[in-house]
């Protein structure tokens, strides 16, 4: 799919929505972004969610564009299994548009606040 050196920006312009007979300014407008901002992907990748939206519409995964361009994939010491799945699935989810990606976020914030607030309580309750 994407040449050696290849930036994100230049597969897409050149090769995928080309191969695809779709138009840049069209495609712009479906991701709500200008033809300007899709250019300059060519020499800045563009943000996690900005990649998931472009996978949506063309029919890829997050995780498969990502790996493709090396985007996405910082690895830390340590980085165990569980550490590992959760930063695949915050990925995943910055896909969805901002207000939903903001209001899982927010949700899972609340729920580890609860659960914290719990365990704390549970330590007094044994001393």
């Amino acid at each position: 799919m994407a040449r050696t050196g290849e930036s994100f920006g230049d597969w897409l312009i050149d090769s995928e929505l080309p191969g695809r007979g779709m138009e840049l300014t069209e495609f712009a407008r479906q991701l709500d972004v200008s033809t300007s901002t899709i250019y300059r992907w060519r020499e800045h990748s563009p943000r996690s969610n900005m990649i998931g939206r472009v996978a949506r519409l063309l029919g890829y995964s997050y995780v498969e564009l990502a790996e493709r361009f090396g985007m996405g994939r910082k690895k830390s010491r340590g980085n165990d299994d569980e550490a590992e799945h959760v930063r695949r699935t915050i990925e995943e989810l910055a896909a969805y548009p901002t207000d939903v990606y903001e209001t899982i976020l927010a949700r899972v914030e609340a729920e580890r606040r609860r659960q914290e607030e719990g365990k704390g309580e549970g330590n007094r309750k044994d001393s």
